[in-house]
């Protein structure tokens, strides 16, 4: 035993020696060390393009982008919430590049880069161990189309219609509510005003044929909506598929303050076969027997 202990020393001291005789040895070779450069987006913007007479023809720019997807050079780094502070293995000039990114249909666990926001561009010298700031400047796709735009400021008149139950109605009201502040520009919103009786109120948009707003399977349409309701909402699609013919897809939660939330469309219009037609409405059921509260703001149909 004694002996094989001896040639394991005598080896181990022979290796050692060659090693520190020839730095290249990989029995001490390691990886060096590459200190990252950062980047930091504490915030975003949204802008929408509307004529010099204030007529609507992007709405106003509510907008509520939760995360940024970054890219750098076009290789997608991942995505993160505000503030977001991410390192970057490498310095000097550098294309960084951010994707606006929303909560799918409201769900928290469905975070996805909003198909109709461009892409930001940026290049910038970075330096190893320094946070260079960005901040994005989102706007629409110049090929994004707009179904409609009802931003309850009476410029081009209402763009649902609805059914008159005695008592209820939608009217323009002022914003008083500080909290809008953060998610609309627009002086007035619409508010649902029901009965405490009725049970029910929807308002439908126009009629659009599948084709129109989905001219290639799977393409994207959005619904855009800010609200204030304490009851739930309900969005949906009417249509003229006999099997399908009514259905809702998002049912939002009652909340005390303005919220906004984007509505995944495509996937429903996908089933429908061509040439069908539809609406969207968005209701309400009240089974409180008191008169709710429900604000809406900023209804937009977004599609290519």
């Amino acid at each position: 035993m004694l002996k094989h202990n001896n040639k394991f020393i005598r080896f181990f001291l022979i290796s050692m020696i060659i090693c520190f005789a020839y730095p290249s040895c990989d029995m001490l070779q390691t990886d060096p060390v590459t200190v990252p450069a950062y980047i930091y987006v504490s915030n975003v913007s949204f802008h929408t393009i509307n004529n010099i007479n204030g007529d609507t023809l992007q709405g106003d720019s509510s907008f509520r982008f939760d995360d940024v997807w970054i890219f750098d050079g076009g290789v997608a780094l991942g995505e993160i919430g505000f503030p977001a502070l991410i390192p970057i293995q490498k310095s000097g000039l550098t294309e960084v590049a951010f994707d606006a990114g929303v909560l799918k249909s409201g769900q928290d666990d469905q975070r996805v880069i909003y198909p109709f926001t461009e892409r930001q561009y940026f290049n910038r010298n970075l330096t190893t161990n320094k946070v260079d700031t960005f901040y994005p400047k989102f706007k629409y796709l110049s090929t994004t189309k707009f179904g409609f735009v009802e931003g309850f400021q009476s410029k081009n008149g209402f763009q649902f219609t609805y059914n008159k139950y005695p008592g209820d109605t939608i009217l323009y009201v002022p914003v008083t509510d500080n909290t809008k502040k953060n998610i609309v520009l627009g002086a007035t919103s619409g508010k649902i005003i029901m009965a405490p009786t009725s049970h029910s109120f929807e308002i439908e948009s126009k009629t659009f044929n599948k084709n129109e707003l989905q001219p290639s399977p799977g393409t994207s349409v959005y619904l855009e909506l800010d609200y204030k309701s304490d009851v739930t909402i309900y969005i949906g699609l009417n249509t003229s598929y006999a099997q399908k013919n009514s259905f809702s897809v998002l049912q939002t939660n009652p909340t005390t303050s303005w919220n906004k939330v984007y509505v995944c469309l495509d996937e429903d219009i996908s089933v429908l076969p061509d040439g069908t037609t539809l609406s969207i409405y968005i209701g309400v059921i009240n089974n409180t027997g008191i008169a709710p509260n429900v604000f809406l703001d900023n209804i937009k149909l977004l599609h290519f």
